[in-house]
């Protein structure tokens, strides 16, 4: 909720493999957790007893403005940012940081601005960026601009060739060769969304799961994807019977596994080292029904609350190597 203060993070107790207290050893990689608080964008390294950084104060001195969300590129190099600065204006366009924050520029191809509709994703070495838009074809869809001299390309629609009416919340494999984003209906990830798949360089979307499709046919959404370093998909499926939790849909398989025993669990992303960043809405001491950040070992079976006592905005969970 809005008014509510940023709290110190304190440890998820209980949920684990063995219903005991909940805890998760410091990673052996660096990396970073990005999430919109009610107090800005902000990013946490994904230990214990780690504070959230405000964006903000160090972004003000390259350009005056306000931030929606920040979206780093798998590598960690570079960031997408939906924001006023860099001469975006009263109205959020996409921006490109790099990941230390000492510089930036407005997206601005031959075209004009972009204003992405959500967020972005951005490759290695932040040479482009994905984002969902108003299309010709369908109500959203998502095209690709890339890095030109000083500028950057007219955008490329990526979804010309699909099916659906709404194409949105990108996400890039590690390499950046494949994207993953909803694909269905409806604008907000709900019933009939499921998970598409394209090669960026040959745009032709392939569905990877779809609500209905045995063994979760009771299934009512597959959305919000995030990619592992192996290829695998993290997927937030909404079902009838438990609501909302992460699956693991691993190369080459023919159905999504869950992951550990979470519920009411959201948004996944992968860090360097393997572990999943989420937003969890079920801690026992969680009455209000925010979303509090937490971290899980790589499968699943522990984790801790990094961010809680905090209503994070539901954009989306982010995470990159730290550089």
């Amino acid at each position: 909720m809005a008014n509510r203060q940023e709290r110190t993070p304190r440890p998820v107790e209980g949920r684990s493999a063995s219903s005991a207290p909940a805890r998760e050893a410091a990673p052996s990689i660096p990396g970073w957790v990005y999430v919109t608080l009610p107090t800005g964008v902000a990013r946490v390294e994904p230990r214990e007893g780690a504070r959230p950084e405000l964006l903000a104060p160090t972004l003000e001195k390259l350009s005056s403005g306000r931030d929606q969300w920040a979206a780093p590129s798998f590598d960690g190099s570079h960031l997408a940012l939906g924001t006023t600065r860099f001469g975006c204006g009263d109205w959020a366009c996409l921006a490109v940081v790099r990941s230390d924050l000492t510089a930036g520029q407005e997206v601005r191809t031959p075209s004009g601005k972009v204003h992405p509709d959500g967020t972005a994703a951005i490759g290695p070495g932040g040479a482009f960026v994905v984002y969902a838009a108003k299309g010709p074809v369908h109500t959203r869809d998502l095209f690709l601009v890339r890095r030109a001299g000083d500028g950057w390309s007219n955008p490329e629609n990526l979804t010309a060739g699909g099916r659906h009416a709404y194409n949105k919340q990108p996400a890039l494999s590690p390499d950046g060769r494949r994207v993953a984003f909803d694909c269905g209906p409806d604008p907000y990830g709900q019933e009939g969304t499921a998970t598409c798949v394209l090669d960026v360089e040959r745009p032709v979307p392939t569905e990877r799961w779809s609500p209905g499709q045995a063994p979760l046919e009771d299934a009512v959404a597959v959305h919000h994807p995030g990619w592992e370093r192996d290829g695998s998909l993290l997927l937030e499926i909404k079902r009838k019977t438990d609501g909302e939790r992460v699956y693991r849909l691993r190369p080459g398989a023919t159905a999504p596994e869950p992951f550990g025993t979470w519920t009411n669990d959201n948004a996944p992303c992968a860090l360097p080292d393997g572990r999943i960043a989420t937003l969890w809405l079920n801690r026992p001491e969680n009455r209000a029904g925010l979303h509090e950040l937490k971290i899980m070992s790589e499968d699943g079976a522990t984790g801790f609350g990094l961010i809680v006592d905090v209503d994070i905005v539901d954009t989306g969970t982010f995470c990159a190597a730290r550089r």
